[in-house]
């Protein structure tokens, strides 16, 4: 019987994030540091230096000058989008991989990352959000444990999990579904993966309960909740799962958002959805 230490186990030939990305989600992560603080993380990785600096004066930055230091780069890109981009690059080959088990083609859970990455990027310019940087990059990441999940369930556990998805009586979450079948599920999966990355605990905390019906109220899994269904509403990532999920009450009233508000959030998420794609292709 598959169990999560099994699965687990598969993580093992997942290559690590680079030893930059858990420093610098740390530092994002602390409310009281600085530019100098994320420019000194970032400042002797010569090919992270290299790649954000051809990433600042690229034509999407909208620069109107040269960026010709590590610390102008953060200040124009920001140090929530500098962590998104480090992970991002790379985890984008692995979530490029067609996953059958869950209905998506080449490309489709990497898209849907991104739309909930940017979802949550807007959705801070939208409401007075008490989140930190470190919403995007788990945004960015939400869906990573359907990766594994995808690789090492059996067929069967995976096909009995959509029956109960698409089951008029139950009409169960994919997550729900696999509780049932597995006993826990992707965003368990996810969550273990990011803690064997050393991020921050609000990042695991936020990909462990994305999905979960309780009331946690922490800011940041409430804002990948969101980002995830603005995702969907815009038509990334849908595959086996369908449109099971919906912006409860009070979710809307902790983040403060009417129903208006989402409809923007997912017009301009999917406005900027391709421009991000692009950022990741340089």
């Amino acid at each position: 019987m598959i169990t999560l230490q099994s699965v687990m186990a598969a993580v093992g030939d997942m290559k690590p994030l680079p030893p930059t990305a858990p420093k610098l989600a740390a530092v994002i992560g602390d409310a009281n540091s600085t530019v100098d603080d994320i420019a000194g993380v970032l400042q002797y990785d010569q090919a992270l230096t290299i790649d954000l600096l051809k990433s600042a004066n690229s034509a999407m930055s909208a620069s109107s000058r040269t960026i010709a230091t590590v610390k102008d780069a953060v200040i124009r890109l920001g140090g929530a989008r500098v962590l998104q981009r480090v992970v991002g690059k790379h985890v984008c080959g692995m979530m490029a991989t067609p996953l059958v088990a869950y209905g998506y083609q080449e490309n489709d859970l990497w898209r849907h990352s991104v739309a909930a990455a940017v979802a949550a990027e807007q959705l801070g310019s939208l409401v007075k959000s008490k989140s930190t940087g470190l919403s995007f990059t788990a945004s960015l990441l939400h869906d990573i444990g359907k990766l594994v999940l995808s690789r090492t369930a059996p067929a069967e556990d995976m096909q009995a999990i959509f029956r109960m998805v698409f089951d008029e009586p139950l009409l169960l979450t994919s997550e729900q579904a696999e509780k049932r079948v597995l006993g826990f599920s992707h965003a368990d999966v996810g969550a273990e993966i990011a803690l064997s990355w050393n991020l921050p605990q609000v990042i695991v905390d936020a990909i462990r309960n994305h999905h979960s019906l309780n009331n946690i109220g922490e800011p940041v899994t409430d804002i990948v909740k969101v980002a995830n269904i603005v995702a969907r509403t815009i038509g990334e990532g849908i595959g086996n799962e369908g449109m099971s999920l919906v912006v409860d009450n009070e979710l809307s009233l902790r983040i403060g958002f009417t129903h208006d508000q989402f409809e923007t959030l997912c017009i301009r998420s999917a406005h900027s959805l391709a421009d991000v794609l692009r950022m990741f292709a340089m």
